[in-house]
């Protein structure tokens, strides 16, 4: 004879299969922010790039510049009394 007005609790697996699924307000979070990374990442890499080319560029100018200043103490010293 079953017993009646008893429940029957949930086994332990399914309270954990509950605990892993995300209500709708996190998968909303998540998804947000799975958009903000795969928006900024492309961007941040482009950017990262650029200044990186800008650097090298600003880098050998300036070392042009030093090798022109070495240049001239070099002939001044090789020729002190022209």
């Amino acid at each position: 004879m079953p017993l009646r007005g008893l429940r029957r609790r949930p086994l332990p697996c399914k309270r954990i299969l509950a605990q892993l699924f995300l209500t709708p307000q996190q998968q909303s979070s998540l998804s947000n922010l799975l958009i903000g990374l795969a928006y900024s990442l492309p961007v941040g890499g482009f950017l990262g790039v650029l200044l990186y080319d800008r650097y090298c560029q600003y880098r050998a100018a300036v070392l042009r510049e030093q090798i022109q200043r070495l240049e001239r103490a070099w002939q001044q010293s090789i020729y002190p009394y022209n």
